[in-house]
């Protein structure tokens, strides 16, 4: 997976040790209305049209998409404002061999599909996050646009590999242009901080003295921290329509977070 090259210092030199603090508002970003309290699920298989689902995290809705039998169109019972802003194809064979399922939003598990796992897919638009395992649990990918003919196209870099990929889901406050964080020493926002706006291959190379964050407050847009240096190790999704956009401790970054470690960091680009 390409990842794009961090551009000069631009934001390191505020916020450290007391440096000087911007007097602009934070923007925050807010996922759009309707989107995650019950997604959107379209699905393709073969070339044929299957059952979609809604999910929230409370229960499960149905929702059918039917085909004219006269004209061969397409018809179902969906809101289509947000379409287009996410589309991700998965096979379930590597080098994109295989069944096939196209979805427009998030997929809870995809072994309810009749898929063992996704072993290839495409991104066509929007990023995403990839979970190891279903309802978004175990290790995490960040997941821009592209293609992963394999496992190792998305998780070859982590601190232990990962062959499977079985929930997955939008990332909808991406916003590379705009991406803000402030990162501190300790957790509940204690300590040394740092303001950042730009990508980091080395925290500690560009003057964080630590190998470990103890929280993070996300302004605006979405970020990816890595356990090490070079965009390698455990990888943490950080969104600023997530928690409100505060990380106080750093069992908040996923449900694989066994340490605080962490020392790069990047935007992901929508």
């Amino acid at each position: 997976m390409r990842v794009p090259r961090s551009s000069a210092r631009q934001g390191w030199h505020r916020g450290i040790d007391g440096a000087a603090q911007s007097n602009e508002q934070p923007q925050l970003c807010a996922a759009a209305p309707g989107l995650f309290p019950g997604r959107r699920l379209l699905s393709e298989w073969d070339g044929g049209v299957v059952r979609g689902k809604f999910r929230s995290s409370l229960r499960a809705r149905i929702f059918s998409q039917s085909r004219d039998r006269a004209g061969g169109a397409a018809m179902s019972q969906h809101c289509t404002k947000f379409s287009g802003l996410w589309k991700i194809v998965v096979w379930d064979e590597k080098n994109f061999q295989g069944r096939r399922h196209e979805f427009t939003s998030e997929c809870y598990n995809i072994t309810e599909l009749s898929f063992d796992t996704v072993r290839s897919f495409k991104i066509e638009s929007g990023a995403w996050v990839g979970f190891e395992h279903g309802g978004f649990q175990g290790q995490q990918f960040v997941l821009e646009r592209g293609e992963y003919p394999s496992w190792e196209a998305w998780s070859g870099s982590n601190a232990y590999h990962v062959e499977r990929m079985n929930s997955f889901r939008p990332i909808a406050c991406a916003n590379h242009r705009d991406s803000k964080i402030t990162i501190y020493e300790r957790e509940n926002f204690l300590g040394r901080k740092g303001d950042l706006s730009d990508d980091y291959p080395s925290l500690p190379a560009m003057g964080w003295n630590s190998k470990e964050v103890g929280s993070f407050r996300v302004h605006s847009g979405a970020w990816v921290c890595f356990q090490y240096p070079g965009y390698r190790g455990f990888q943490y999704i950080l969104e600023c329509d997530c928690h409100g956009g505060d990380y106080k401790h750093f069992w908040e970054l996923g449900s694989h977070a066994q340490t605080c470690q962490v020392q790069s960091i990047r935007r992901i680009q929508q």
